[in-house]
């Protein structure tokens, strides 16, 4: 299938009735909203006229959901634009940090904390073992001895829309010096990955069980605080994942590379081979043996998979640190000057180009960019809303979800 609009159909047409068997929590009900008003009238729409033949064109508006797999390539696109004065001209590593599938129960139940303790724990530990001594706490050996920059995103599924809540990491293989000068990684070596592993769930598992502790932690249904504590201690034992991937030269795409891991959905509307009221079948890619692979689900079954990895409201997926933070400005000027942007070396310029086509409406008889002439906003109140009666704080229980 080729329609870019399927996933917009099928939670058009299954949400209603899936709604009704399984409580949904309020973000659920916000994003299917948005992604089904999305490129609808009810979205709002703007009319364009081209000068030169007076021709007319109508263009419904995007709902910019973080979930939608209708407008997220022209969210991917804007980021690749606006991180071309961002990103160093130099080697950058790719780093994935995992949260293993024994915490996914209580990870459902406890969504906001896990996301912000897992970029918490994730930064530390590169901190830890990658920044100057003068910068920290002189606890671990630095591998690096100088301020790297590095940009985490989150994603919370595997290939077959499970749940599998884990990082991406995009860092040079370099930092800032405190005396100002670029230092390399020495021999193409960032750091060993034993060592990331047991810090980073050393880490983990200590924030995770002063959370269990807590009054403010939700526990699941089939279990204690009892249990949760003899789970914690067993995965002590357990060798924690921690990737570190190939390193990627500026200019051969790590823009692009990284793009594809930001404003993207679980799902892509080609990936989708047929659909039926009874099942989906979509293809991926099996990251085990790298080979092309079908999977056909219930409905109920993609719903729920589908569902599950809906946005947080308000929760960034996508942070910066180090040099690349919003805090270091003048040590990432210092970097510039040194090194240069991607920007310089005309990275993702085909990227930049597709930007300018989507900002820019055609006309289909000459070509020439049209203008508009009318404008409506997505309307506040929207009939048959699906959230209308629902509050902004209410929150499905985790039991009913499906």
């Amino acid at each position: 299938m080729t329609d870019n609009k399927i996933i917009q159909k099928i939670l058009s047409s299954e949400f209603p009735s899936y709604r009704a068997k399984y409580k949904q929590p309020f973000r659920v009900l916000k994003a299917v909203e948005s992604q089904i008003r999305c490129r609808t009238e009810e979205q709002g729409v703007t009319r364009y006229r081209c000068a030169e033949d007076g021709l007319e064109k109508t263009v419904y508006h995007s709902c910019r959901n973080r979930g939608c797999t209708i407008c997220n390539k022209r969210k991917q696109l804007e980021w690749l634009d606006s991180q071309k004065n961002r990103l160093l001209a130099c080697d950058h590593f790719h780093l994935v940090f995992t949260l293993p599938s024994e915490y996914h129960p209580l990870w459902r139940y406890n969504r906001k904390w896990f996301i912000q303790t897992q970029f918490e724990v994730v930064s530390e530990t590169l901190k830890d073992l990658l920044l100057a001594k003068n910068e920290k706490q002189a606890t671990h050996k630095s591998y690096l001895d100088a301020t790297p920059g590095f940009m985490l995103v989150l994603h919370t599924w595997g290939r077959q829309l499970t749940l599998h809540p884990h990082i991406h990491c995009l860092i040079t293989a370099g930092g800032l010096t405190p005396s100002g000068q670029w230092k390399d990684v020495e021999n193409g070596f960032l750091l060993p990955v034993k060592v990331a592993k047991a810090l980073y769930r050393g880490k983990f598992q200590a924030k995770i069980k002063a959370f269990i502790q807590s009054e403010s932690v939700k526990i699941p249904k089939d279990d204690s605080k009892e249990t949760l504590m003899m789970m914690h201690k067993s995965l002590y034992k357990k060798e924690w994942s921690v990737r570190i991937q190939e390193k990627y030269p500026h200019g051969n795409g790590v823009l692009s590379y990284l793009s594809r891991y930001l404003g993207s959905s679980p799902i892509k509307a080609q990936q989708i081979q047929s659909v039926s009221h009874q099942s989906v079948e979509f293809g991926y890619k099996d990251h085990r043996d790298g080979k092309h692979k079908t999977l056909r689900l219930t409905m109920p079954e993609f719903m729920k998979r589908l569902l599950i990895h809906q946005p947080e409201i308000g929760v960034h997926t996508v942070r910066y640190y180090g040099i690349y933070g919003s805090q270091a400005k003048k040590a990432h000027q210092t970097s510039v000057e040194l090194l240069g942007t991607a920007s310089d070396q005309n990275v993702a310029s085909s990227e930049s180009n597709d930007l300018k086509k989507v900002y820019q409406v055609l006309c289909d008889c000459c070509g020439v960019a049209m203008q508009p002439t009318y404008v409506r906003f997505r309307r506040t109140q929207i009939e048959n809303s699906i959230i209308k009666s629902v509050c902004p704080d209410q929150e499905a229980d985790q039991r009913s979800i499906g």
